[in-house]
């Protein structure tokens, strides 16, 4: 059990342009809690209350699933469902269990976001404002969509309760076939309970509603770490050809400055690079603690999205190396010019993220679409 200052985050994070949407949802399920809170505590109890919701309603589900289907399709959607239940469960249990990393996280980001915005230049700042534009579409785009698939389930049950209740409450007609049940009894075991009120209808709403909006919440939060990853790299890449050593002290004359003491600066500028780089692959290394137990299924359904944000961070890290060969090392001392060729081996290290024992990356995406293209075969020749 977590204690509820460990939650506490400061006001100014829940600002953030690129995770003031996400925190203000985990402030509101209690995932996090900010230090002007009250009773910071109703947020942890929240959290566990959400979370064995989901947990509940995954059970549920699954248990449906086992039970068995007379048609194909229906089992086909109670199981995509079931699915993307199970990966959101064990990514909010993951959540809890590693909490401490990703409030420590969530720290980092704001307060190099903040360093970064009174020290970057226009072109830099353009980098930052098109990576929350980004941030702010694509989560959008996922959450309307979510949402809205939510919207219409509910829609149907709330006509066909108020308009076509025999399809609703007649349990005999349904099992005879008759009449088609609502979408959310396919998705339960309820049985005989169908009649109940609470058990059958503000149950099944409620799971749906708290899946509708947890699934994109979560993945959308980590794709906004992602590409908080691909920013720093994309301004180390400019920063690194620019050779500006007016940056890292901007009160120094280079006319006056002799070829030995310009070489200490540059050495100095090229400490700050490498350590840039060193804090971007432990941010990497943190998130994929984070993540490697729940990304594995995560990855299959949501391939796509990750797949092309994993290659831009490839990309981005790929073109350091060439970042460093682009500067004027030919004009530089020999001592600079080992230091560059030292920075290029080591920046064309890749970075990479393992769901346990698997890469995740394209490669890994074509096999899950050529995997899913052999079963769907499969299932036609059998259906």
């Amino acid at each position: 059990m977590f204690r509820a200052k460990e939650l506490l985050l400061p006001r100014g994070i829940f600002e953030n342009p690129m995770l003031r949407l996400h925190l203000r949802c985990f402030r509101l399920y209690g995932y996090v809690a900010s230090n002007y809170q009250r009773r910071p505590w109703l947020s942890q109890s929240r959290c566990i209350l959400f979370t064995a919701s989901i947990w509940v309603s995954c059970v549920l589900m699954l248990a449906r699933v086992f039970q068995g289907y007379e048609r194909l399709n229906d089992g086909a959607t109670t199981c995509a469902t079931a699915l993307q239940y199970f990966t959101v469960s064990i990514a909010t249990i993951n959540a809890i269990v590693r909490r401490e990393r990703v409030v420590s996280m969530l720290r980092e980001v704001h307060e190099d976001m903040q360093k970064l915005m009174k020290e970057a230049d226009d072109q830099e700042l353009d980098l930052v404002f098109s990576t929350q534009k980004y941030t702010r579409t694509i989560t959008l785009i996922l959450w309307v969509s979510s949402i809205g698939a939510g919207l219409m389930a509910l829609s149907d049950c709330i006509y066909r309760t108020l308009f076509m209740p025999q399809t609703v409450f007649n349990l005999p007609a349904v099992r005879r076939g008759d009449e088609r049940p609502l979408l959310l009894f396919r998705l339960f075991p309820f049985g005989e309970l169908y009649d109940n009120f609470v058990v059958g209808f503000l149950g099944p709403w409620y799971a749906l509603g708290l899946g509708v909006t947890t699934i994109p919440l979560w993945h959308t939060f980590i794709m906004c770490l992602m590409k908080y990853v691909h920013l720093k790299l994309m301004i180390l890449n400019k920063r690194v050809p620019e050779m500006d050593i007016m940056r890292h002290n901007p009160f120094l004359d280079l006319d006056r400055l002799t070829p030995a003491q310009l070489n200490r600066w540059r050495i100095r500028l090229f400490t700050k690079f490498v350590t840039d780089h060193l804090k971007i692959r432990k941010f990497v290394k943190e998130l994929e603690l984070l993540i490697c137990v729940p990304v594995m299924i995560d990855f299959i359904i949501f391939s796509i999205l990750i797949c092309f944000l994993f290659f831009a961070l490839g990309v981005g890290h790929d073109e350091l190396s060439f970042a460093y060969y682009s500067t004027p090392w030919y004009e530089f001392e020999r001592s600079a010019q080992r230091m560059i060729l030292f920075m290029m081996i080591h920046s064309q290290r890749p970075l990479q993220i393992r769901a346990l024992m698997i890469p995740v990356n394209l490669g890994t995406f074509l096999d899950i679409v050529r995997a899913a293209y052999s079963y769907s075969n499969l299932l036609r020749q059998i259906y």
